[in-house]
């Protein structure tokens, strides 16, 4: 795949796996369900950049370029109290304006329009004024409302593997193998009209520039473990800034521990480090 990270191979709960290696379009689904092939769609003029063995990326002037499987919509995948949602990605920019949509299951087919709530379940990099360190965020829709999570975790031209769980009481965000947001909410899933997955923006004036890849559903709720061994250890040049129970902060760079503002420290995140606890405390 060309990633720093490694690579865990698809089991029988991927439902949906788009490796994302065809250099044109179709890409086509390689889990359980089949015929869920991702398609260009586009509401104004942009290109795709197929990265052979490397993903997808959207370029050019516009807005509303995406992927889609199916402009009218499908129930196939629609998990509404085990799922998780994950891939790997690459962002090339940051701004304080617009939404990037990595990978959701639009609420409503494409004939229907894009009005709130935008998603069933969504992965994407929320607007901040920084233009050094990305937002990353996590969504569900319940009754009709939205309810998520974010964490600014993201880095700028570094790959990172993200996923979001539901297991239809709690949301949980995951970067680099870390739990960096939990949202307690009960369930079900709503997934409105049933439209289409998709990759890349397709909001209002949603610009995707991200580079995405190796995007799966699984019909179960991944544990940390699995995060932890698809994440990796951290990769050189790649600095975390991870808020813990508002008393601080822990700052990582190059796999090593920078700053501690909060005790005790997370279990997960100093096995992460390869610290033992008392190192840690």
């Amino acid at each position: 795949m060309g990633l720093p990270n490694p690579y865990i191979a698809p089991d029988a709960n991927d439902q949906i796996v788009w490796t994302l290696n065809e250099s044109a379009s179709p890409w086509a689904n390689s889990g359980a369900l089949g015929s869920l092939d991702m398609l260009i769609r586009t509401a104004g003029p942009s290109s795709v950049v197929a990265l052979y063995s490397n993903g997808i990326q959207f370029t050019g002037a516009g807005v509303d370029r995406y992927l889609s499987t199916n402009g009218v919509g499908t129930t196939l995948g629609e998990y509404t109290a085990a799922i998780t949602v994950s891939c790997f990605v690459k962002p090339t920019t940051f701004n304080n304006s617009n939404y990037q949509v990595l990978f959701q299951k639009a609420y409503r087919p494409d004939s229907s329009g894009s009005t709130s709530p935008y998603s069933g379940i969504e992965l994407y990099i929320a607007p901040n004024a920084s233009t050094t360190v990305g937002m990353l965020g996590g969504v569900i829709t319940v009754g009709g409302v939205q309810h998520g999570v974010e964490a600014f975790v993201l880095q700028l031209n570094q790959w990172h593997h993200v996923g979001l769980t539901f297991d239809n009481s709690t949301l949980r965000l995951y970067c680099n193998g870390v739990q960096v947001g939990t949202l307690a909410q009960a369930g079900p899933i709503d997934y409105g009209t049933h439209g289409a997955w998709q990759l890349g923006g397709d909001v209002g004036s949603a610009t995707t520039t991200a580079i995405i890849d190796d995007v799966r559903v699984a019909n179960v709720v991944r544990p940390f473990s699995y995060f932890y061994n698809f994440g990796g250890p951290l990769q050189g040049g790649e600095v975390l800034d991870l808020p813990f129970r508002d008393s601080g902060s822990i700052i990582v760079a190059n796999g090593e521990l920078l700053q501690l503002g909060v005790k005790p420290f997370p279990t997960a995140l100093s096995k992460k480090l390869n610290l033992g606890l008392d190192d840690a405390l």
